[in-house]
């Protein structure tokens, strides 16, 4: 949680100057993004059967619950919350982070293609701001 002052500190503004558009200019990411785009990695190499064993049975997908043909069949099965706090836990948030992407980031050929088109994705919209 020390961004912000981290931001202020290399760029020398004052200490209660607001940092939203120092993020944009520098083009970096604050604390959520970045955690979203490692979610995104994450679950793209799970796709990719490239994480070790242990971590490929985090997740499961829809098609085990559902016998049938449905149109997210393959996405992650989302687990229902039964308090506010299992919205923090990474088992619930991945999913979620991964059904929000477009299909068309989610079909990379490699985790090269994947990270830079991730990138272009979040960077972007940033530097547009301004």
């Amino acid at each position: 949680m020390m961004q912000k002052p981290s931001i202020r500190s290399v760029t020398k503004i004052k200490y209660n100057e607001q940092t939203l558009q120092l993020f944009n200019s520098l083009n970096i990411l604050k604390l959520k993004g970045v955690f979203n785009l490692q979610v995104r990695v994450f679950i793209y190499e799970y796709n990719m059967d490239v994480l070790p064993l242990s971590l490929r049975q985090c997740f499961t997908r829809n098609d085990l619950f559902h016998h049938h043909n449905t149109r997210n069949s393959r996405d992650f099965h989302v687990v229902s919350r039964k308090s506010f706090l299992m919205y923090i836990y990474f088992i619930y948030q991945a999913p979620n982070v991964w059904s929000n992407l477009p299909n068309h980031h989610k079909q990379a050929n490699s985790s090269i293609c994947f990270k830079c088109t991730q990138n272009i994705w979040f960077i972007r919209p940033l530097s547009v701001v301004n």
